[in-house]
């Protein structure tokens, strides 16, 4: 009989792999990533709200919950935006694993304010993750255009997987600590309030890019509504967990969202990707010790 938290972290598992693939169709269909992001944050916090009873809760907790949902809201905010954008440049296949490296970040977060001590095992994922993340950086393609918008694919996802790493480790602090159900609705709450200003008064949230039909509009609250129950399974699992052995299992995400782009969209995997995608479902395993 497995424990509950791996159940937790499975159901999240899927519920995540299918998010990963909708965000490529995202960028496939020349949408706003951040519109998208203001509709999916909208839709969870139209929803949570009516499971939320903020006002019976002491003002100490208030306080507490307003201040992780800050810090993760915006840190999640700026991973999703990152992730999204970086699609535009790279294919699922290296966007993904290069993304799940934030279970690496989270070690060293760790290590660092948490004072944990890696194991030899985990200490030898962490070298073949950053292995997988060098094999993925060389350029597909041939020609300085080509590889300049590779190179930022890959930067923007990486700068996505420290922001995400970050998210999560809020997460974990807060899913014991705070109604999570409370948590979740103020997290996505400010979340659609960063995107809004920052669409609007910074980039526009045309800025070039298609404007949304009917179907993005739509593709906003699928997106939302996978959101909302992958996020409270995730942090069930990190209330009930240990945050390693979680976040390995999570990673597993990449399988789902890169078998749906090789369905739907025929990606093809050259050998390297398929080395490199082996090589980071290995170093996730070993990182959970």
């Amino acid at each position: 009989m497995s424990e509950p938290w791996f159940l937790y972290a499975i159901a999240a598992t899927l519920f995540y792999g299918i998010i990963n693939f909708t965000y490529k169709t995202v960028a496939r269909r020349g949408y706003s990533s951040l519109k998208i992001l203001n509709i999916q944050a909208l839709t969870v916090a139209a929803i949570a709200v009516f499971f939320t009873d903020i006002f019976s809760h002491p003002s100490v907790i208030l306080r507490m919950i307003l201040l992780y949902a800050l810090l993760n809201s915006f840190f999640f905010a700026m991973g999703t935006i990152l992730k999204m954008s970086a699609l535009k440049y790279i294919p699922v296949n290296v966007a993904v694993p290069i993304g799940k490296l934030n279970s690496v970040f989270v070690i060293f977060i760790g290590i660092i304010f948490f004072a944990e001590t890696p194991s030899i095992t985990q200490g030898l994922g962490i070298i073949l993750a950053m292995t997988a993340v060098f094999m993925l950086i060389k350029p597909q393609k041939q020609g300085i255009e080509a590889r300049n918008l590779h190179l930022k694919g890959v930067f923007f996802v990486f700068l996505g997987a420290v922001s995400v790493a970050i998210s999560i480790t809020v997460g974990k602090i807060t899913s014991d600590k705070v109604p999570n159900i409370d948590y979740v609705f103020f997290s996505y709450f400010f979340v659609a309030i960063y995107t809004f200003l920052t669409g609007r008064y910074i980039m526009g949230y045309r800025n070039g890019k298609k404007s949304l039909d009917l179907r993005g509009y739509l593709t906003g609250v699928i997106l939302g509504t996978l959101n909302i129950s992958g996020y409270l399974l995730i942090l069930k699992a990190w209330a009930t967990g240990p945050l390693s052995l979680v976040q390995a299992v999570f990673s597993l995400a990449m399988i789902i969202s890169i078998v749906l782009a090789r369905i739907f969209y025929r990606e093809k995997f050259t050998p390297r990707n398929l080395a490199a995608v082996a090589i980071s479902l290995i170093a996730v395993y070993l990182i959970k010790g």
